[in-house]
């Protein structure tokens, strides 16, 4: 069945999942934030997706592009991967300045096509996540009717902000293009996140996790085996 992942939270276009919630379900760590973004390329074919932010003050940041149907992981970047264009510094890089001002990236989203990318949207070869569209179906279910892509961006241990912002910076920004023949536009707003699922096995997967919590209730860092639970492909 279609199960949304709870949440009342959002920041900018990004669906908000905090790890401390066990509502969350399929996302808990106690020490993450997690910044879900779904589109329905159903509506949206042959489209790429553009985000551009500034790196958290984190201890870590990652980036998953998933099948929301599955929940499986399609490709991941880590930050210190990331690269940068003069004169922004990729804090998470050794031996750069972590505090650094300069601090954007910018990372492309597409489909696999023969068609180059668009050169409206500066694509960065390096940064770029491409995916199988066929990928988006989950062959467990024959009356599927959306092709659905869901971009997640974890930053792990976020410097506290008084201004209700994460990782003390921005929302990423996220625009559409057309592949080859942009240019970038403001993306729609995202379809709720949502992984095709038994609520009650998946529950029964994770809820023991919960018990291992100490005194303080406070779910720290786990390793849940299985697939299909939106599981980070960079660390996994």
């Amino acid at each position: 069945m279609a199960t949304e992942m709870t949440t009342t939270q959002h920041y900018g276009q990004w669906q908000v999942y905090p790890g401390n919630d066990p509502s969350s379900l399929a996302l808990p760590d106690y020490y993450s934030i997690y910044l879900s973004y779904t589109l329905d390329t159903t509506t949206w074919p042959g489209r790429g997706l553009q985000i551009t932010g500034k790196f958290p003050f984190a201890r870590y940041m990652s980036v998953n592009v998933y099948g929301a149907r599955t929940g499986s992981s399609l490709g991941a970047l880590t930050d210190y991967q990331i690269t940068t264009q003069s004169p922004n510094i990729n804090p998470f890089v050794a031996g750069n300045n972590e505090d650094e001002p300069n601090r954007e990236y910018s990372f492309n989203v597409e489909p696999q096509s023969d068609s180059p990318p668009a050169p409206e949207t500066g694509a960065a070869q390096e940064n770029l996540l491409t995916y199988d569209p066929n990928s988006l179906f989950n062959p467990a279910i024959t009356d599927q009717k959306l092709a659905l892509l869901t971009v997640i961006i974890r930053y792990y241990v976020p410097k506290p902000s008084d201004d209700g912002s994460y990782g003390c910076v921005d929302p990423p920004k996220i625009q559409i293009y057309k592949l080859a023949d942009g240019p970038l536009e403001a993306a729609p707003p995202g379809y709720p996140t949502q992984m095709d699922i038994n609520k009650t096995t998946f529950q029964n997967r994770l809820a023991p996790i919960f018990q291992t919590v100490g005194p303080d209730n406070k779910l720290r860092v786990y390793h849940a085996a299985g697939g299909g639970q939106f599981n980070n492909a960079d660390n996994i």
